[in-house]
């Protein structure tokens, strides 16, 4: 009997645990709100040098047995969440990517509030960049690399750069991938 009172008494705690963090979602999207107000344009910002130091620090502090690549991915969930929150963020990827690990990959880095978009080709994936109607375009490093370099190459738009590797964390599933 006081051994389902202990897991009783557990059960409670962590509930007052799931209270809490969710407290601190709530809490984060009011700052956003706030955020979204102070910018104005109504544009999502990624900041891909920035997550990754708030990666490396999560990192860095975690403790116990809780894996680390899921600590991570939540954390990726949570940060993609509130980046939709800012303004429109689609990721645009090519057809021939989407038969392939890169519609994983970019479903397991980016989570599940972005939308994403199968495109004709390549071409068509970066030019939906170039022209604002996607945030990001997924491409595959390994061998498809070739067949979109020339694409970047040949838009000659600035605006245009990789900006992530994927997957971010050693270990975790999934094609080596680029956002552009």
């Amino acid at each position: 009997m006081s051994s389902n009172q202990t897991l009783e008494e557990l059960r409670r705690q962590i509930d007052a645990i799931d209270d809490r963090v969710h407290d601190l979602l709530i809490e984060r999207s009011g700052m956003i709100e706030q955020i979204v107000a102070a910018k104005g344009d109504g544009r999502a910002k990624l900041r891909p040098g920035r997550e990754a130091l708030i990666a490396r620090r999560l990192i860095d502090r975690h403790r116990g047995q809780f894996p680390p690549a899921s600590l991570i991915r939540i954390w990726r969930e949570i940060i993609n969440a509130f980046t939709c929150m800012q303004g429109p963020f689609e990721i645009a990827v090519p057809k021939p990517a989407v038969d392939t690990l890169v519609w994983e990959a970019t479903r397991d880095y980016f989570g599940g509030t972005p939308a994403r978009r199968a495109m004709e080709s390549t071409t068509t994936a970066l030019r939906a960049v170039a022209d604002g109607e996607a945030t990001l375009a997924m491409l595959p490093w390994g061998a498809g690399r070739t067949a979109w370099v020339g694409d970047l190459l040949a838009l000659d738009d600035p605006g245009l750069r990789v900006c992530y590797g994927l997957p971010f964390v050693r270990g975790t599933a999934g094609e080596t991938t680029v956002a552009v």
